[in-house]
């Protein structure tokens, strides 16, 4: 995946933030090493900068009834039901502002890492600069996100790397209609088969009883053992006057771009990664099986599906490179092979099986011989 690459923020979106305004007040925050306010702010404005909609009541009331319709079908194919969560459609600034308290259970112990390894190198002019920017640099980084998120995502549980017990948060209107008029896809096949992923996902992540626990922790091990570097561009942004004004609104519209926050990975594929890697692939397996069993198939919305997932955005770009996921497709494709052998062995009973306990899931070896897990735990 290559780096990812943000251009400023144009002076029509810098229009759109009120906090940059008022200049004074974003230094005083003291709420953590995120200002969250001003990162609302940015998100809401970067995504509205693409054009924008809202679903109307019917609409909304057809997408929910589509959801019920492929929880149930989950539900009876794996035998895992999630716990009840409505199902929206959102404008891109509405799911912009939505999606701000869930991930930043994601970004916020990523950002209070940072902000501890920048804290402890700090020295001289550069410690209290660090002090007083370093929420606003962040605060800007992660509106920049979930901002390019709004523009692109048609459902958060589709990432790569999901937030720490996200639940629901819902699709986004514009995004889908782009994918249909894209993939020249029939609206109501594509929103069924677009629920039956993310049905499944959270019937295994919700409905098991353990996954969701079980991704916190790993993902709390991750943070622990990431370090950081940071680009040269971010220092100097961090030694700008505070009290030149002009200066540092130049400096923070360009502090949505690629600053730095680059985790290091270790060596080989962390339990995390591999935990959501089996949990997208598995996930898709059983809606792909669901789909042929009661849609007749949907392979044209299910090959968009893939496609998109193929292709990330700029704003999944920059959010796995900030979280240090990034993985290599043979990684991606092990797993794929393993559920979809599982598939052949046992159809979706068999992959629900996977996520009945924690003891299910499978060791390093398993995943390169699927049929020594089907001998370990059974079908």
């Amino acid at each position: 995946m290559e780096p990812a690459s943000f251009p400023e923020l144009p002076p029509e979106v810098m229009a759109r933030i009120p906090l940059f305004r008022e200049i004074q007040r974003v230094l005083a925050w003291t709420g953590g090493p995120v200002n969250w306010e001003l990162a609302r702010q940015v998100a809401v404005a970067v995504a509205a900068s693409s054009g924008d909609a809202s679903p109307s009541e019917r609409e909304l009331a057809a997408f929910r009834e589509l959801a019920a319709l492929a929880e149930a079908w989950v539900q009876e194919a794996t035998g895992l039901e999630a716990p009840p969560a409505p199902a929206f459609l959102f404008s891109r600034s509405d799911w912009a502002e939505a999606a701000i308290g869930p991930f930043s259970k994601l970004l916020e112990p990523l950002f209070e890492r940072l902000s501890f390894f920048l804290k402890e190198d700090a020295e001289g002019p550069l410690a209290g600069a660090v002090e007083r920017l370093l929420p606003v640099v962040l605060g800007v980084q992660a509106g920049a996100v979930l901002g390019h998120l709004a523009r692109e995502v048609l459902d958060p549980l589709l990432l790569p790397i999901l937030p720490p017990r996200l639940g629901r948060i819902g699709a986004v209107l514009p995004n889908l209609r782009e994918a249909e008029r894209g993939y020249g896809l029939q609206k109501e096949e594509f929103h069924l088969r677009l629920l039956l992923s993310t049905s499944t996902r959270r019937a295994f992540l919700e409905g098991a009883g353990w996954a969701g626990e079980h991704l916190a922790r790993l993902f709390a091990d991750h943070v622990r053992e990431m370090t950081f570097e940071l680009s040269e561009a971010a220092r100097n942004l961090m030694e700008t006057d505070p009290r030149d004004l002009d200066a540092l609104q130049r400096a923070l519209s360009g502090a949505a771009g690629p600053i730095g926050l680059v985790a290091v990975a270790g060596e080989g594929l962390p339990p995390l990664r591999w935990f959501l890697l089996l949990l997208h692939a598995s996930a898709e397996r059983v809606a792909e099986e669901v789909a042929r069993a009661r849609m007749g198939g949907a392979a044209r919305s299910g090959e968009a599906l893939r496609r998109i997932s193929l292709e990330p955005g700029e704003g999944t770009r920059l959010l796995v490179e900030i979280a240090g996921y990034r993985i290599e497709p043979q990684h991606r494709a092990r797993a794929e092979a393993f559920s979809a052998r599982l598939a052949e062995e046992g159809g979706t009973p068999l992959l629900g099986k996977l996520w009945a306990s924690p003891a299910n899931l499978p060791t390093p070896e398993e995943l390169a011989d699927p049929l020594a897990w089907v001998a370990r735990v059974g079908r």
